[in-house]
């Protein structure tokens, strides 16, 4: 099979979805693999570290017209949409369930292929394996950018995260304990700073939280129910305010914290939305990028990057290969469907068909008719 890596280009960033050394896996089970020129080179990948491990250097157009299976990152662009042709196979985080319009998703629909998201392939104990090193690496981004945006240099309250002898270090008020809000705890924690996690579930909090904290630090966590009157207690003693929930289908509120809220926090606190979706779980929360990631309101800054990852773009290609690289190489191997015939994983992976909406969350979302999965094989 002919495999393509195009370059991802953003407002502020370029990556590449794989590795030199991943690229080599390709080339020694039988396929071509081409690159897009200088697709690496913010990564730390120059042109000849891929050449070297058997890759074939090409210009943007090239490499779509010729290869059948396509690895990103970052969904595709709507310059990318014209380069597209039918019956390719894409594997990429999608992310249509976030701020992707019905607009956005019905030119996909258009293009013919095949679509698999990273962030849904599935294990059967309901883990999401290529969320999770992204997940990792954005937890622990945005407690380090956060407490720097306190120093007073960049607007903030002017405090020290850890504190120092005699005075109280920074609080840490953290929405949702799930993958990416017990991350960001562990780090703030290792930090000095203290910690409470904001949680639907606090009585099993501890536990989950064992997977990723030390446990001499677990019980200096404090875990709080998630609900209105609790979160409006925290915000006047919160320094540096985290959110990593997701709305979910039982949510029926416009917002979880509203701009009204958010007017109990002191001025010169600071606001990350890891989830960064436009007024959805925060109301003032509105997509930036890495170029300009920060904004005031009410005197809060807000950072609302939708791609923290990319910041450190090297570590996240060779986390995300390690990840991405077993799965990839299946749907090579073996084409489209023979590969989510083989694999539960990859098959829950599946968004859509050609024209044909196969997960049923993004159908309902997006207000798309839903087609189950065995249903559309021509």
């Amino acid at each position: 099979m002919i495999v393509g890596v195009p370059k991802e280009i953003k407002i502020g960033e370029t990556r590449v979805a794989i590795t030199p050394e991943g690229l080599k896996e390709f080339v020694k089970q039988g396929h071509k693999v081409l690159i897009e020129s200088s697709a690496g080179e913010k990564n730390g990948f120059s042109d000849s570290d891929y050449e070297v491990t058997g890759g074939i250097i090409v210009g943007k157009e090239e490499l779509f017209s010729t290869t059948e299976l396509i690895l990103k990152i970052k969904q595709p662009y709507a310059e990318e949409m014209p380069y597209f042709r039918k019956d390719q196979t894409l594997f990429t985080y999608l992310h249509l369930d976030e701020n992707a319009p019905r607009e956005y998703t019905e030119g996909l629909l258009k293009l013919g292929i095949f679509a698999l998201a990273y962030e849904w392939v599935e294990k059967e104990d309901g883990t999401h394996p290529l969320l999770i090193p992204m997940s990792e690496i954005t937890c622990n981004l945005v407690v380090q950018i956060g407490l720097e945006l306190l120093t007073s240099p960049n607007g903030g309250k002017g405090i020290f995260a850890g504190g120092i002898e005699g005075l109280s270090p920074a609080r840490v008020t953290i929405i949702g304990g799930g993958i990416i809000g017990c991350n960001a705890a562990n780090y703030a924690l290792r930090v000095g700073t203290k910690v409470t996690i904001v949680d639907k579930h606090p009585g099993d909090l501890s536990e989950r939280l064992k997977r990723y904290v030390p446990a001499h630090l677990v019980e200096a966590v404090d875990g709080v129910e998630s609900d209105e009157s609790n979160i409006r207690r925290l915000l006047p003693q919160t320094d540096l305010l985290i959110n990593g929930a997701v709305r979910r289908p039982d949510f029926k509120e416009p917002h979880l914290i509203t701009r009204e809220m958010l007017k109990l926090m002191e001025k010169g606190s600071v606001l990350i939305d890891a989830t960064a979706c436009d007024h959805d779980m925060v109301e003032t929360s509105i997509t930036t990028s890495h170029l300009e990631p920060t904004f005031v309101v009410d005197g809060i800054i807000h950072y609302c990057v939708d791609n923290v990852p990319a910041a450190v773009p090297r570590t996240s290609t060779v986390a995300l290969t390690g990840k991405t690289l077993p799965y990839a190489l299946e749907i090579a191997n073996k084409g489209f469907w023979s590969a989510i015939s083989d694999n539960e994983e990859l098959a829950k992976g599946v968004m859509f068909v050609k024209d044909k909406i196969v997960s049923k969350l993004i159908a309902d979302l997006r207000g798309f008719d839903y087609y189950p999965l065995p249903t559309v094989r021509g």
